[in-house]
């Protein structure tokens, strides 16, 4: 993603994987164990189960708005493989982009409302 700064006059690029690591610090500690085993028994079989979470899991996250950071606590997990060249990434971002377009913001607060209600 490559975006304009205002102060300044060349693009800087944002990494999609420097993303999630920002969010990773507002969502709750056990969201990707949540979405996993919603993805396992509530979504749609059009992708894998592990590309389906991950999609969940983002929708989720990019829905948080009234958390702020613990400075203090660690990153929530994120369990999800993205492969191990530029290849097997890009077809993995692929694959959870369609998978992301199955979910709805609907999924992510209810995600984010199940994880917030405490423990399974």
């Amino acid at each position: 993603m490559v975006r304009r700064n205002p102060g300044m006059s060349r693009p800087y690029s944002m990494d999609i994987r420097d993303v999630i690591d920002e969010l990773r610090r507002y969502v709750f500690h056990d969201l990707a164990e949540r979405a996993i085993a919603r993805a396992g028994t509530e979504l749609r079989r059009e992708h894998a189960t592990d590309v389906q979470a991950e999609a969940l899991w983002l929708r989720a996250a990019l829905t948080v708005t009234d958390r702020s950071p613990d400075r203090n606590a660690s990153s929530a997990a994120y369990p999800f493989d993205p492969g191990n060249s530029p290849r097997e990434e890009i077809a993995h971002l692929r694959a959870v982009a369609s998978a992301y377009r199955l979910t709805s913001p609907t999924d992510g607060r209810k995600l984010l409302a199940d994880a917030a209600a405490g423990p399974r």
